[in-house]
């Protein structure tokens, strides 16, 4: 394994993103990791589409591991809805007691939707970047989701420095990469591509 002990490294958390179909590789790798002192997340993509069973089954699974702290889902095809958010939440917690996370992506402009979904649904892990930066249509946008989260939950945070880096810093960036939503994105969204 490439890392280090924590004890000599700045990383805090490893998160390791899986396929329901490969759960059973990444026992070996995430107790390797779980003692060289780090903690662990597990990241598992796809899960739109996915039945309650399928998750109840991964979860299983999941839970004879017992070396981790997070279990994130992810909607790694930017295509779900916050009803489907909220069933995968339901199940991750009757099944569960490990914290949640939500990893959105935006193909169809719902990321930030669906992870304040989820924060209502019990949620405390909430990826977001920068101007949504990230592959293909990108994810919930830190700029937007930092003031809804503030209004909501009065939160007390001072976002003026997000919107700087948003507007002076990383809009040239997302042109010249040109990620976030388009059309492309969208229909493959929809067609779970």
């Amino acid at each position: 394994l490439l890392l280090k002990n924590k004890k000599n490294s700045p990383v805090t958390l490893v998160r390791f993103a899986t396929h329901f179909k490969d759960i059973d590789k990444i026992k070996d790798i995430i107790n390797i990791t779980k003692k060289k002192g780090y903690l662990v997340a597990i990241n598992l993509m796809q899960c739109g589409g996915k039945n309650e069973t399928e998750i109840e089954k991964t979860i299983k699974i999941l839970n004879n591991y017992k070396k981790f702290e997070v279990l994130y889902f992810a909607d790694s095809l930017g295509n779900m809805k916050p009803t489907e958010v909220t069933n995968i939440v339901n199940v991750i917690k009757k099944n569960c007691k490990y914290k949640i996370g939500i990893h959105s992506h935006n193909n169809q402009g719902r990321a930030v939707q669906n992870s304040i979904t989820a924060i209502d649904n019990g949620v405390t892990w909430v990826d977001s970047t920068i101007s949504g930066m990230g592959r293909g249509a990108g994810n919930a946008e830190t700029e937007i989701l930092l003031p809804e989260i503030k209004e909501k939950y009065k939160k007390n945070y001072n976002i003026k420095e997000i919107y700087h880096l948003a507007v002076n810093e990383f809009q040239e960036l997302k042109e010249k990469c040109k990620w976030g939503q388009n059309l492309f994105y969208y229909l493959a969204a929809k067609n779970n591509i």
